[in-house]
């Protein structure tokens, strides 16, 4: 009864606060309530003291640095240099036969970038090019046999890096972390596709 009435008063004082939020923040918030202040801090004093956003984007940055490494780590023994070529050979996989140009549209490299690991695929025997039947001009992408056989081994090494990734935070912090990731990946994969490069560099004075 008692962590009843505690409970309630946790709530009150979040409604004060937050009038206009539900249950689903109230969780998050009294989770943070219990979790230590220095488990908010970087061991970088000057990007604590910079703010929330900047503390993000110090940890995001610093994992995907090591995550840039793992990938080259599981690589090594393939014909592959990044997930951007990762992101090629999935995209080609999900369209089946897909023009070049629909490639570097799926993905989120520089066109030039996606053009050349594109070439890079097909020489190296991942990837097979041909002709549009009904426009000579278009050339079209599709997955080999060595591509096919190579998937099978790249799938598995991909399921083992995201056990590498998450490291060692349970399937509980996981999943309190996925509606927040979800909401940041829907907000960037939106205005890349929608916005224009300049704009977005003016607006945010990149």
């Amino acid at each position: 009864m008692k962590d009843v009435i505690s409970l309630l008063e946790y709530y009150e004082e979040f409604k004060k606060a937050h009038p206009d939020q539900g249950l689903e923040v109230f969780g998050e918030w009294l989770r943070q309530r219990f979790i230590a202040e220095e488990d908010f801090l970087t061991r970088e004093q000057d990007v604590n003291e910079a703010g929330l956003e900047v503390m993000l984007s110090y940890l995001l940055g610093g994992i995907i640095g090591y995550y840039e490494n793992w990938v080259k780590l599981a690589y090594e023994d393939l014909p592959l240099r990044s997930m951007g070529d990762f992101g090629i050979l999935m995209a080609v996989e999900s369209m089946g036969n897909p023009s070049k140009k629909q490639v570097v549209l799926a993905n989120t490299q520089e066109p030039s970038t996606c053009i050349e690991a594109i070439k890079r695929l097909v020489r190296a025997g991942i990837l097979e090019e041909t002709i549009d039947q009904q426009d000579r001009r278009i050339k079209r992408v599709s997955i080999s046999k060595e591509g096919q056989a190579m998937m099978k081994t790249l799938e598995v090494k991909m399921q083992n890096l995201s056990y590498l990734l998450v490291g060692n935070l349970s399937p509980l912090e996981i999943r309190s972390l996925i509606p927040a990731f979800k909401k940041l990946f829907a907000f960037h994969e939106r205005i890349y596709k929608n916005g224009h490069l300049d704009e977005i560099k003016e607006l945010y004075k990149l």
